[in-house]
């Protein structure tokens, strides 16, 4: 079975997750997993979805992100947020250089 991952702006928080997936629920769309800032589908959404979903959730102060920049971005940000706030372990969270290669996949620079 194929994942479709949607990505969505200014979600920071576990308030966040939930807001949208039920938002994902009223519009009856389909999806494995809620995180911060992606969510994993059942299958792709068609346009109508698409437009409707992203009314929804810019009413909420969120929105859908379609481009690669915006959303390594908001990746970033999310990231960041989860080492900062979830973190159980304080003397990591000084270790961005490092953790963040290994979180994103991507260099740090």
């Amino acid at each position: 079975m194929n994942n479709y991952v949607i990505h969505i702006k200014n979600m920071v928080c576990p308030r966040c997750i939930k807001a949208v997936e039920t938002t994902m629920l009223n519009n009856d769309i389909g999806y494995t997993d809620v995180r911060l800032g992606e969510v994993e589908l059942n299958k792709p959404l068609t346009s109508q979805e698409e437009n409707i979903l992203s009314e929804n959730l810019l009413s909420q102060g969120f929105e859908l992100l379609a481009d690669k920049k915006g959303q390594l971005i908001e990746k970033i940000k999310n990231t960041i947020i989860q080492i900062v706030h979830y973190q159980d372990d304080p003397h990591k969270i000084g270790h961005l250089r490092q953790q963040l290669p290994k979180l994103l996949g991507h260099s740090y620079s």
